[in-house]
């Protein structure tokens, strides 16, 4: 996880923008043996900071490569300020001309359950070089399974987070096929459309 000066808020260079897509679901999920899959959101930890930019906007530009970032508010005493979200758009991401740019805003809807809005809603990335988002679960609950208790079995289920998305608010959340990065304390996945995202398992 990279730590950001705790003024770095607001706006940050980026690039991205699509729609709603063609992501696949992965298989490695333990709750795949229920009857749907229905996404066990990871929350915050009690002790962890709020989020300092809830709302964020950039401009992504075809032909470079920008990047929007949400951070946390720095700890008391500390400068520094850690990333909860990353989003990258690639030189080739955008389904646009050369030159032209589109402006992408992320919103923090549900701080319970850490879901993001990205948007304009419609908007297409290239499947060939999709924009990748990074979710951190650094500062989430470590009780994962919620049962009160933070033993081996919170542990035993950090390999199967992903990242989950939901096109509408009426539609069913899918995993994505995603990497869960344990030494960094992230969960990384390609993104080639616009929708609602969250880490989850």
């Amino acid at each position: 996880m990279r730590a950001l000066p705790s003024l770095c808020f607001g706006v940050c260079a980026g690039a991205v923008v699509t729609a709603c897509s063609a992501d696949g679901p992965t298989s490695a999920s333990p709750r795949a043996d229920r009857a749907s899959l229905t996404p066990a959101f990871l929350s915050p930890a009690p002790s962890a900071p709020e989020i300092a930019n809830p709302v964020v906007s950039f401009y992504a530009k075809r032909g470079e490569k920008r990047s929007g970032i949400m951070v946390y508010h720095a700890r008391p005493g500390e400068r520094d300020s850690t990333e909860f979200l990353r989003f990258e758009v690639h030189r080739r991401s955008l389904l646009v001309p050369d030159g032209d740019s589109v402006l992408i805003t992320m919103t923090l809807v549900d701080p319970k359950s850490m879901i993001v809005e990205f948007q304009p809603a419609g908007l297409q990335f290239n499947p060939d070089d999709p924009a990748e988002a990074e979710f951190s679960y650094r500062e989430a609950n470590p009780d994962v399974d919620g049962d009160g208790i933070v033993d081996a079995q919170d542990t035993l289920l950090t390999p199967s987070f992903r990242i989950w998305k939901q096109e509408t608010a009426t539609d069913p959340w899918v995993p994505l096929s995603s990497d869960e990065l344990q030494d960094l304390g992230t969960v990384v996945a390609p993104i080639t459309g616009f929708t609602r995202y969250a880490i989850a398992y």
